[in-house]
């Protein structure tokens, strides 16, 4: 009876050790990544082209975000850019997505409390493989660059939303985030400055360039 009950007892608080730990290493120690309210709008002035941009941060003090897999997408919702057909008749679909190319898709390691800026790198867009209709592509490409109110305007529901799928650089556990949805309306012309967009543009400033890590 007293060999029962130590079993019983060594196999509970090992059951229960084995919870704890996976409740602290899944739900405690885990990677943390936040969006800016607002998309970026800025002139480059080496190439002339207006760039979007968005930032990403870790609020972690000690800890670091590492493996950081970013991925951007137009989302349009109950709009099917070319009809499509279900037993004869025309149906639309639930939701169409747009992959936007970004200028970095991936980051070793975001450290603690830092900030990173991406671009939408949107004058590398692909229409090869998206129901776009030749007059649509012309469009929506003016000049080898494109513009992101122009890929919001093709639907009347369009959203941007950015996805992230990091690590924890201590516990090792994975996380998946995903920002606000974007519109037309949260595109701002000018700088990240803390929670907003200032607008106003120093002439001291120093010509943007990819990979701006700040504003």
């Amino acid at each position: 009876m007293e060999t029962w009950v130590t079993t019983v007892v060594g196999l509970a608080g090992g059951l229960l050790l084995s919870v704890a730990f996976w409740y602290f290493t899944s739900h405690i120690i885990v990677p943390s990544v936040q969006f800016h309210d607002f998309i970026s709008k800025r002139d480059h002035r080496g190439s002339g082209k207006t760039v979007y941009r968005f930032r990403i941060n870790n609020p972690r003090r000690k800890r670091g975000v590492i493996d950081v897999s970013i991925q951007a997408r137009v989302h349009y919702l109950g709009v099917s850019l070319i009809p499509r057909s279900d037993k004869g008749l025309n149906v639309k679909s639930n939701r169409t997505m747009l992959d936007v190319p970004l200028d970095n898709k991936h980051l070793f390691r975001l450290a603690p409390g830092a900030r990173r800026v991406i671009w939408l790198d949107l004058h590398r867009m692909n229409f090869g493989n998206f129901p776009f209709t030749a007059e649509q592509k012309a469009v929506v490409v003016n000049g080898g660059s494109t513009a992101l109110e122009t890929l919001f305007a093709l639907g009347d529901d369009a959203y941007l939303r950015i996805e992230v799928l990091c690590y924890d650089e201590w516990s090792g556990s994975r996380r998946y985030y995903s920002s606000r949805e974007y519109r037309a309306s949260d595109i701002k012309l000018g700088v990240f400055d803390g929670d907003g967009i200032r607008p106003e543009i120093s002439a001291e400033q120093p010509p943007l360039e990819p990979g701006d890590t700040q504003k």
